[in-house]
């Protein structure tokens, strides 16, 4: 169980958010070195 008083559904939304921006640099680096090959 979590020790702070922070809801889950905000921690989760949080984590939502973290993915999000890591799914979009990856997408990101992905496509620059797929540019990079051609």
């Amino acid at each position: 169980m979590p020790r702070n008083n922070v809801p889950a559904t905000y921690q989760e939304y949080r984590f939502d958010k973290v993915k999000q921006k890591i799914n979009l640099l990856n997408g990101t680096t992905i496509l620059l070195s797929l540019l990079c090959n051609f």
